[in-house]
């Protein structure tokens, strides 16, 4: 590019412009010409071969190819704070749904859905090691007894008020009717029998189901039954008559310490 001056005019000539200027002075002006070096730093046009590989290579090394093709140099100072800063932690790969089996995923939607009902009612339900220790402690307070029938041995115990309001429901569909009798016995005992013949009634049975202690109850000659009603009603007779106040003086002993 290069700038010349006319007599009367002004003439700027260059490869991105040409342009006329009037002239600011009657006696012309001086020709100059300016060479364009700015695409002198690095050229190209022409072949120069592949890049240096500079991977491990000093930083003089590195300045030395960066100023050979114009550019500024890395200062030491600079590349010291990059080294200090801690480098990012990469994310831990997430676990893609599909990955997880049908049935996992299932369980975990009920269980959002119900902490999320739990929550809304105000009502949380008991740990399982809450209701183990609940249990355990009413187990502390239940009276069991064996009764022997032609050389087997059945064991009875006392039930929980869960369990004969159960046995009370179950029964009364047969209110006002002659089966209610037999009914009532029958869920009292199906819930109170524990075991037979040395092992648990559960695996006696094959199954501890309700179901299958009514059906055993159900299958059982009269006599036994009957057998067994009788000893389950003497047994929780004496269990509530351990626990009834004996006279009205312990009757009025509690009250005076409920008052304090």
């Amino acid at each position: 590019m290069y700038f010349k001056g006319l007599k009367r005019m002004n003439k700027v000539k260059s490869d991105l412009t040409n342009k006329n200027f009037g002239a600011g002075h009657k006696g012309g002006f001086r020709t100059i010409e300016v060479t364009d070096e700015s695409d002198q730093l690095y050229d190209y046009s022409q072949d120069q071969g592949p890049p240096p590989n500079l991977e491990g290579a000093d930083l003089e090394t590195v300045n030395a190819h960066l100023r050979s093709r114009g550019l500024p140099p890395i200062e030491s100072a600079r590349l010291k704070a990059q080294a200090r800063q801690p480098q990012a932690r990469q994310p831990e790969p997430v676990r893609q749904a599909e990955d997880v089996p049908m049935e996992e995923f299932n369980e975990i939607d009920n269980q959002i859905r119900y902490a999320r009902k739990v929550k809304s009612s105000g009502k949380e339900r008991l740990s399982e090691g809450a209701k183990n220790r609940i249990e355990t402690l009413c187990d502390m307070f239940r009276k069991t007894k064996e009764v022997e029938i032609e050389g087997q041995v059945f064991v009875l115990r006392t039930l929980k008020g869960k369990e004969i309001k159960q046995a009370l429901m179950a029964s009364a569909a047969f209110d006002g009717t002659v089966e209610l009798a037999f009914e009532s016995r029958r869920q009292f005992l199906a819930r109170s029998l524990t075991h037979v013949a040395g092992n648990e009634i559960g695996m006696f049975l094959g199954d501890n189901s309700i179901e299958a202690k009514l059906e055993f109850i159900e299958e059982l000659d009269e006599p036994i039954i009957a057998r067994l009603n009788a000893e389950y009603a003497a047994l929780d007779k004496l269990s509530k008559d351990k626990y009834k106040f004996q006279s009205a003086a312990d009757a009025d002993e509690v009250s005076a310490d409920l008052k304090k």
